[in-house]
């Protein structure tokens, strides 16, 4: 909680194609523990993650996933189980058949 953007931005930002950084808060500004890396591209995004997963930041263990959800606005889903395996958080399911 107590990691800023600024110590992320230095850590992803080793990487190639680091896009921005975004920390999640609580309505109170204090963090969530949990941070969205966005990278420009794919492959610079997978070497990120197989640099940093498991890698300690203070005390802490970081995990490091894809996170993929659906474009907002829209009802296309696709493959929703791949979706929800890939992300840090899980989503609203799919909307049922009809």
């Amino acid at each position: 909680p107590e990691t800023t953007k600024e110590d992320l931005e230095e850590i992803f930002g080793k990487y190639k194609g680091l896009k921005g950084v975004r920390i999640v808060t609580f309505r109170n500004g204090h963090s969530k523990g949990i941070a969205y890396v966005e990278y420009t591209n794919e492959n610079s995004a997978k070497e990120a993650l197989v640099g940093t997963d498991g890698m300690q930041i203070g005390e802490k263990t970081v995990s490091v996933s894809f996170s993929n959800p659906p474009t907002r606005g829209t009802r296309e889903y696709g493959d929703a189980t791949s979706v929800l395996q890939g992300s840090l958080g899980r989503g609203a399911p799919p909307p049922s058949g009809g």
